[in-house]
């Protein structure tokens, strides 16, 4: 068995514990989820909550969009379940072959949560460019937005 550390780090903690330890955790760091959360989505939610916490830039008007995520997460992992199970691939009565409902949806949820780990800097990319514009400055009158606007993106 896993010792609970080790699934609360690999997100495959007891939904059910899960939510219990999160009742009984001080909220102070994050906000609770604005809506409900099924399956592992409580486990990702906390998991992503307590990195921003630890970074310092959560806030609760954040709250819904990193429940969105979580919950995108949950869904692009139980898709690539049935995937592993029964392939990426079906024949269809007249002979041709085509993707199945759930390698896209796993595709889908996959750009999805690759947008929105930009958003929330937890992409290395992201969090190496928010360094780059918000690092410690030693100038009072330094304007990060005005680096941010100036910036090449591609």
């Amino acid at each position: 068995k896993k010792a609970a550390a080790e699934k609360k780090l690999s997100g495959t903690e007891n939904t059910t514990r899960a939510r219990t330890r999160l009742k009984k955790e001080a909220k102070s760091d994050y906000p609770a989820p604005p809506m409900q959360l099924s399956g592992n989505a409580l486990a990702f939610y906390d998991r992503i909550c307590r990195h921003l916490a630890e970074n310092g830039v959560i806030q609760d008007v954040d709250a819904l969009f990193v429940a969105q995520t979580a919950q995108n997460l949950h869904i692009t992992a139980e898709a690539w379940a049935v995937i592993e199970k029964e392939g990426a691939v079906q024949e269809t009565h007249s002979g041709y072959t085509q993707q199945t409902g759930h390698y896209t949806v796993w595709k889908n949820g996959l750009a999805i949560y690759k947008d929105q780990a930009a958003q929330l800097g937890l992409t290395v990319k992201a969090r190496t460019l928010m360094l780059e514009v918000f690092g410690e400055e030693d100038n009072a009158d330094h304007d990060p937005i005005a680096d941010l606007m100036n910036m090449d993106v591609a």
